[in-house]
Parts: C-alpha cells; sequence; structure tokens
C-alpha cells in the first residue's frame, strides 16, 4: 500500500536488508583543469627533441558515501569502557546503527578528487633516407584521494591512482630497406627484386612501469570490528621492510601452471604481519609497482606492381617476436596460514598472455593480396 506522501512502508524484520540511497540535492558537477608547456628545438635539418610538461587536477569528483555506519573511534571507545556492550554490538550490529531501520544507506555526494604530472622527452626524426621515427620518455605521477564513508578521511587512502605507471616508454619507427629497384643497393627488376628487393619495415616498442598493487591480508587469528563500524578494514602491519619485486622475478619456475609450485614474484611475505584483535593495519593503498608491461611488434611489407590499375602485396607481421610476456598481477592477500600463493600467478589461460594483447603469445601472420 502507497502512503499519501509516495513512500512504501517496509514489510518484514530483516531491516539490515532495507537499503536507501540519498543523492546530495547540492550535488555539483565535477570539473578539471589542464595546463601544460613545452620547449622544441631542431637538433639538425630532420631531428626535433621537444621537452614537455604536463598537469592535470579532477575536482568535485562523485562519491557514494555509506552513511548509516558508527565510527572506530565510538566503537573502540565502547570496547575499553564497555566491554560487555561492545559484545552485544558485536552478536547484534544492527540495533546499533544510527538509522536502526536501515541497513545500508548511500549518500550521492561530491568528494573525490586527483592529480596528475608528467614530463615527456620526445625525439623525432622526419622522414628522410627513408627512416623516420618517433619515440617518447615520460616520467608522470597520478595521486587520487577518494572514501566510501562518510567517517574514513578521503586522506586515509589518498595515494598513487591504480592506473599510475612512473615510467613510459614508447618508441616508433619506418624504415625502407634500401635494396631493390629505385634504392641504393640492387636497384633493377627481376625475380630477385620481387624476392629481395623494395620492402617496408615498421617497429613498435613499448615498455613501461606496472600498475601500483595494494596489499590485503586474509587468515588472521584476531577478530576485528565488524562490518558496521567504519574503518579502512583488511589492510596487514608492516614491519618496516617495503615489500618489492624479488630479483630475478620474471623466472618463475619450471611447473608455472601447479601455481603453489612457482617462484614468488614479491619478497617477501615476511614483511607483514597481522594487526592486533579490533586495531587497524598500516599499510596504505598502492605501496608496491607490479612487473612490467613490455611489447614489441614488427611489420614488413612490399608491392609489385603488375599492371597499371593491378597491384600485389605481401605482408609479413610477428606479434611478441622476443617471447616477452605480461602475466597477471601477483596475489597480494598476506594470508600466514596458507602463504603458497602469495607472490604467485594465476594459472588461467587469460592471465598467460594471450594472442590479442600486447606481450601476449608470439604470434606471426603472412597476408597475400591483390588490389585494383
Amino acid at each position: 500500500m502507497v502512503r499519501a506522501d509516495g513512500s512504501i512502508p517496509y514489510s518484514g524484520t530483516n531491516y539490515s536488508g532495507r537499503s536507501a540511497n540519498w543523492v546530495d540535492p547540492n550535488r555539483k558537477s565535477p570539473y578539471s583543469m589542464n595546463w601544460n608547456f613545452g620547449v622544441q628545438h631542431g637538433l639538425s635539418r630532420n631531428y626535433l627533441v621537444e621537452l614537455q610538461y604536463t598537469g592535470n587536477r579532477s575536482v568535485n569528483g562523485f562519491e557514494s558515501w555509506q552513511m548509516n555506519n558508527r565510527s572506530y573511534d565510538w566503537a573502540w571507545d565502547l570496547l575499553q569502557t564497555a566491554p560487555a556492550t561492545f559484545s552485544a554490538m558485536q552478536s547484534n550490529t544492527q540495533i546499533y546503527r544510527p538509522f536502526t531501520n536501515f541497513g545500508s544507506i548511500t549518500y550521492l555526494t561530491n568528494g573525490a578528487n586527483s592529480v596528475y604530472h608528467a614530463g615527456t622527452v620526445k625525439l623525432e626524426k622526419r622522414y628522410s633516407y627513408g627512416l623516420s621515427f618517433l619515440t617518447y620518455y615520460t616520467y608522470s605521477k597520478s595521486i587520487s584521494a577518494s572514501t566510501s564513508d562518510n567517517l574514513i578521511p578521503r586522506d586515509v587512502d589518498r595515494s598513487r591512482s591504480s592506473f599510475d605507471r612512473t615510467h613510459q616508454y614508447t618508441g616508433s619507427m619506418s624504415y625502407e630497406l634500401p635494396v631493390g629497384k629505385g634504392r641504393k643497393w640492387m636497384n633493377r627488376g627481376g625475380v630477385l627484386n620481387m624476392l629481395c628487393g623494395v620492402f617496408d619495415t615498421v617497429w613498435i616498442y613499448r615498455i613501461s612501469s606496472g600498475n601500483p598493487l595494494t596489499f590485503g591480508m586474509s587468515g588472521s587469528p584476531y577478530q576485528y570490528m565488524p562490518g558496521i563500524i567504519s574503518y579502512r578494514s583488511g589492510r596487514p602491519n608492516s614491519t618496516g621492510q617495503r615489500a618489492h619485486l624479488r630479483d630475478g622475478w620474471a623466472d618463475i619456475g619450471g611447473d608455472r601452471f601447479t601455481r603453489a609450485n612457482q617462484n614468488k614474484t614479491i619478497e617477501s611475505m615476511s614483511y607483514f604481519t597481522y594487526p592486533a584483535a579490533y586495531t587497524i593495519g598500516n599499510v596504505g593503498a598502492r605501496t608496491m609497482d607490479a612487473q612490467r608491461f613490455i611489447d614489441m611488434e614488427f611489420s614488413a611489407s612490399k608491392e609489385i606492381k603488375i599492371k597499371e590499375r593491378w597491384t600485389f602485396q605481401f605482408r609479413y607481421d610477428f606479434q611478441n617476436p622476443f617471447k616477452w610476456y605480461n602475466l597477471s598481477v601477483p596475489n597480494t592477500t598476506v594470508n600466514h596460514v596458507n602463504p603458497a600463493t602469495f607472490g604467485t600467478f594465476s594459472t588461467s589461460t587469460g592471465d598467460e598472455g594471450t594472442t590479442a594483447a600486447g606481450g601476449g603469445n608470439p604470434l606471426q601472420n603472412i597476408t597475400l593480396s591483390l588490389r585494383w
């Protein structure tokens, strides 16, 4: 039955399953600011170097706050001063919510923000003598801050953005091999020119730092605050040693398809401990880089004029000729009870590199086409 004010009465006793969305009537449109400047210099007739700085600032991004929780300080004080009441709260959290007749109350509002700074060095060779190339190196940092709870300051997880990559390099080169009719060497027609001459090649090479990783935990013997308490849960403590990729991390062992037998990529889980009961882990978000991303592709092609309107094209493409792989991110869950899979990779096919992805399985294609 619908009330006169348009609301519908709730029927049932499971109030924790009753959710609501609340939209901030004064919610603003997010906006961003961009700025950049650069300097170019011609090194010689066909070479250009450019230095560029780029900045970006995003403000008032949308956030979804959980409004029907209690603060961590409230629960901690209750634990210290009234342990019996704290125990009762653990066994029946619903009646201790600010709004006891609701479970989740999501408040849609503004607050998220981010900032990005990048410096780029670009070197370009304009086409001459059959060769041209373009290379970029970028050193950058992206920081973001957001919160999913009105009682958790967004600064608690202000950190590098999940997509941040400190170092990125991209290079592309096009080269007309100086062999064949109309070129420097073997400038003649015939069968030899048809087989070996007039090839155009393209190389593309990319390498970058890995995306940052966040460490979680499981298997702790301690109890922690119940779900209605607002705090950054699920994070371990650091011993003071910073986790990092193991030297020689790319060697994951001979038994790569049995996860527990892989060589661990991250060194080491001993750098982490479990937080004491009802306390908060001190490891922040996105504190370590995953393994690098790398990719190379090569292409060679030639065209043979048959008649005025007929052209035969031969094309050879080779993806990942050096068999460089980009594996999935390693497991970052700290579990001292079952440590076998920490720092290892998923054994599913999709995580071992695919033929369609950069750095996937080596793939060669030969294409023959007739055009008119």
